[in-house]
């Protein structure tokens, strides 16, 4: 199997420290000065759920509908800050 680049792109609402977002995966595009919109395939993956676990850190959670995926997770730790702008 070769590895080959994959785009996904989601779309939900957000409800209190958390959203889940409806991913669909996109193919065809290439880059510009290449690029046509009419190349652009999108297709329905799955779902992702985002939860805010606390100041800096989250979770994901992700359940694809296309074959030759499985569900997982992962956890997020926030790497940078801004200065001044704390993070509540």
């Amino acid at each position: 199997s070769q590895s080959r680049q994959f785009w996904l792109l989601g779309q939900g609402a957000i409800s209190g420290q958390g959203a889940t977002l409806t991913m669909r995966a996109y193919t065809g595009a290439q880059f510009p000065t290449d690029f046509r919109t009419a190349d652009v395939a999108g297709s329905a993956w799955g779902t992702l759920q985002f939860s805010r676990t606390g100041n800096g850190t989250a979770r994901i959670q992700w359940t694809p509908t296309t074959a030759g995926f499985s569900a997982g997770s992962m956890d997020l730790v926030r790497l940078s800050t801004l200065t001044g702008r704390p993070c509540d």
